[in-house]
């Protein structure tokens, strides 16, 4: 069954038609320009974006059709996202700020054991008492996959997750991310503008230009056969 299915058609604050599907356990990659419409789909997906129109369909149901007037609000979406800023709470520890996301309905000793395995997927559970402040770019980050995947999400967004690190950091969170896929179920949209983290972490890549989805498909088949000249440039870029 497909994991998650969206139609999105938006003429403000940018412009969006966009169809998509990304099954059980498969990773797509948003790739495209500045103010192509990645990051705003992704808002819309989350609930953190209305739409004037279409439909977000999950495994268990709907989150969003305009059409049956559906549209749930964004703590009552099982999405768990990753903003390019990390968006950490700074007066809470690594284990604090991945409790936090576990709500209300489970006892603190219990929310305590969940939030130490989570830390262990990401390799910080000796960092659990340390503050956003003392934990590097690339440590955030896994704080906040942390934090993301404790929701249990039926979803997971990342938004330019490696934008605030530098090279040696993103290729040892890439390799965080491939792990951490083959221990998840979940459909991930990956947004970057980095050909190669959409190369290495995806199982297919959707190129966006204007708000539109121009051309998907697995890497070696779109840099083989480019749509246009666009196409061609943007995929051949290697940060």
């Amino acid at each position: 069954m497909t994991g998650l299915d969206v139609v999105i058609k938006a003429r403000a604050p940018i412009f969006l038609d966009v169809a998509l599907s990304v099954g059980q356990g498969e990773s797509l990659a948003l790739i495209g320009r500045s103010g192509s419409g990645k990051s705003t789909l992704l808002r819309a997906i989350a609930g953190l974006y209305a739409p004037q129109g279409g439909r977000v369909r999950v495994a268990s149901g709907e989150w969003y059709n305009s059409e049956a007037n559906v549209s749930l609000p964004t703590h009552r979406r099982r999405v768990g996202l990753v903003f390019q800023s990390y968006a950490l709470f700074p007066h809470l520890d690594t284990l604090g700020n991945v409790m936090a996301a576990l709500g209300d309905g489970l006892p603190r000793h219990e929310k305590s054991e969940k939030a130490t395995a989570l830390l262990e997927i990401v390799e910080l559970h000796r960092l659990e008492h340390r503050y956003p402040s003392e934990l590097s770019g690339g440590q955030q980050q896994r704080v906040a996959i942390a934090r993301a995947l404790a929701r249990e999400p039926e979803v997971l967004l990342l938004d330019e997750p490696f934008s605030a690190v530098d090279r040696i950091a993103r290729r040892r969170l890439q390799a965080q991310i491939a792990s951490l896929r083959q221990r998840t179920d979940v459909p991930i949209i990956l947004v970057s503008h980095d050909i190669d983290d959409a190369r290495r972490l995806s199982d297919r890549i959707a190129i966006m230009e204007g708000g539109r989805i121009i051309q998907s498909g697995a890497f070696e088949d779109i840099a083989n056969h480019p749509a246009n000249a666009a196409v061609g440039e943007l995929i051949a870029l290697d940060d």
